[in-house]
């Protein structure tokens, strides 16, 4: 295979594990980070495919190799991140719609459970553009699951038209950042994987 090929092999695998975790459930990994997780698994079995051969590692490669798993927990650990402002978010706006001051208590575990039920907000635009390329009607998935959010925040507790999905939307400023560093990781983590896979193939 050309190194070319190669490349083009674990990309499609990637995207073809995150299609099929998202017919199999119905919150898979973030697509990006499944990218990055088979960029870097690409990087780290080149050494490995060395040693089955019975051959020296090349020193070259532990450079790559290190800069991967480097890029791929910093992925991580911005992913982690903006799903605490998701819900340091939530609790704001939660906050600012309950009826009764003295139930803040409930913002805590709302906050908690609207989270888990919308996930991380990074990039939903994204979601709107695709949808209405396609001429649908949808929002996308992200759009969807926060109304879920709002229609099952109870209503005795909280003011509903407080809560839209603007108000429950992490604001841009907040998120788009994290998204650009989010998304040059992983593209980043495929670059240092093609000139790896370009070295190797062409000294072998």
């Amino acid at each position: 295979m050309t190194p070319m090929e190669t490349v083009l092999l674990f990309f499609f695998l990637g995207v073809l594990a995150w299609l099929y975790r998202s017919i199999a459930e119905e919150d898979p990994d973030p697509l990006l980070l499944n990218l990055t997780l088979f960029a870097c698994i690409g990087i780290i079995l080149i050494p490995i495919n060395d040693i089955l051969s019975g051959k020296s590692i090349d020193s070259a490669l532990f450079l790559p190799m290190i800069a991967s798993l480097v890029l791929g927990a910093s992925q991580a650990l911005i992913y982690r991140h903006q799903l605490r402002i998701t819900q340091e978010h939530l609790k704001k706006a939660l906050t600012d719609a309950l009826i009764d001051e003295e139930k803040t208590s409930e913002v805590e575990k709302w906050s908690y459970i609207a989270k888990e039920i919308a996930k991380v907000d990074f990039f939903p635009e994204f979601y709107k553009t695709l949808f209405n390329l396609f001429g649908g009607e949808k929002k996308g998935p992200r759009y969807e699951k926060k109304e879920l959010v709002i229609k099952y925040l109870p209503k005795e507790i909280f003011d509903k038209n407080k809560l839209g999905i603007t108000q429950i939307e992490v604001p841009p400023k907040k998120r788009e950042w994290w998204w650009r560093l989010y998304f040059i990781i992983c593209l980043t983590s495929w670059i240092i994987y093609v000139l790896a896979i370009r070295y190797y193939l062409g000294k072998s």
